[in-house]
């Protein structure tokens, strides 16, 4: 494999909230609630994308948005060095995926498209092809789109020795088949993940324990990124979109993460723990509440079984109340009933 990224000092890495990754996506960037971590995937699917929340901490796996590194100050009349590479080497060639000078030949139609993901959006979904998911790795030829020449995928430029152009200014991956002409979004090949992930490789390490690309301070959770989101069900590990890991250290999908709390879903749908930080202020409201309003004589000394949620422990004889049980371990009122 032959990785190219020409401007590693301009490239800006991708934050995440508080711990994140990002996938070929990019290495996986978890978004925890209050310590946010945000995953990002596949750098061609957006497997994984650099997705910063200016909110949220870098304390989460990979993430993969690039929005939330402005090349320059917008306060700044001035052009950047920056923007000034990204404007000599951009070009009209690529998809939005990738802006790069190739098309590579599918290896089940042998069709040539911009990128594996071009081919999956359009050749299966039009019926061209009965392949939903193209092998990135059995990819054979590429055809320069400067001149036309169809060449081996192994070349990292034109072989016509009139054109010579760069596949991939900025970025060349011979094994995953990407090309980027793009400066400001920085990728690299995992050989753990066995794809390309954006972000700086330098930023994260590959965790055998999650199965992912991570942020040096996650929290290890034995193959957490192998499974599916909670909320839409997708596959997290090759997901486009950016991961957030929770608190009690379960991944979602960032956007799924933001529609729950909007929703006022504040529960892991895994483990039912809180998904945020719960302020001593809210607890205080509550008991506030519950000291205010007192119950009918008949309930008032009324005691009930109770499992809670955040410290796991089973309590026989918590007080009951019909605007929450408090645990009398950990102070929560993240509990259930229990028979």
């Amino acid at each position: 494999m032959t990785e190219n990224n020409h401007n590693r000092e301009h490239a800006l890495p991708s934050s995440s909230v508080n711990s994140q990754q990002q996938h070929e996506s990019e290495p996986f960037s978890t978004t925890q609630s209050t310590t946010n971590n945000t995953i990002h995937h596949d750098e061609e699917d957006d497997d994984w994308e650099d997705v910063h929340d200016d909110e949220e901490d870098d304390d989460t796996l990979l993430e993969l948005d690039e929005d939330h590194h402005p090349l320059c100050n917008s306060d700044n009349n001035h052009t950047s060095e920056v923007e000034v590479e990204a404007k000599q080497y951009s070009s009209d060639l690529g998809c939005s995926h990738y802006p790069h000078n190739c098309q590579i030949e599918s290896p089940c139609c042998k069709e040539f498209f911009w990128c594996r993901v071009c081919h999956d959006n359009e050749a299966f979904q039009k019926c061209k092809c009965k392949v939903e998911n193209m092998d990135r790795y059995s990819v054979k030829r590429v055809k320069c789109m400067r001149c036309g020449t169809i060449q081996s995928s192994d070349n990292v430029e034109c072989e016509n020795s009139e054109c010579k152009t760069r596949f991939g200014e900025f970025y060349t991956c011979t094994i995953c088949h990407i090309y980027s002409n793009d400066p400001k979004r920085p990728i690299y090949h995992c050989d753990g993940c066995k794809i390309c992930r954006l972000g700086k490789r330098e930023q994260f390490l590959h965790c055998y324990t999650c199965g992912a690309c991570m942020a040096p301070n996650h929290k290890c959770i034995p193959q957490c990124m192998q499974s599916h989101c909670p909320i839409c069900m997708e596959d997290l590990f090759s997901s486009r979109e950016s991961v957030h890991l929770l608190k009690c250290g379960h991944p979602m999908h960032w956007k799924c993460f933001r529609n729950a709390l909007k929703s006022r879903i504040y529960n892991c749908p895994l483990c039912q723990k809180y998904m945020v930080e719960i302020s001593e202020e809210s607890t205080r409201i509550i008991d506030e509440e519950i000291a205010n309003t007192p119950l009918p004589k008949e309930l008032q000394d009324k005691k009930v079984k109770i499992l809670c949620n955040e410290c796991l422990q089973r309590n026989d004889e918590a007080p009951f109340h019909i605007f929450g049980i408090k645990c009398p371990n950990c102070g929560s009122y993240n509990t259930k009933q229990i028979v």
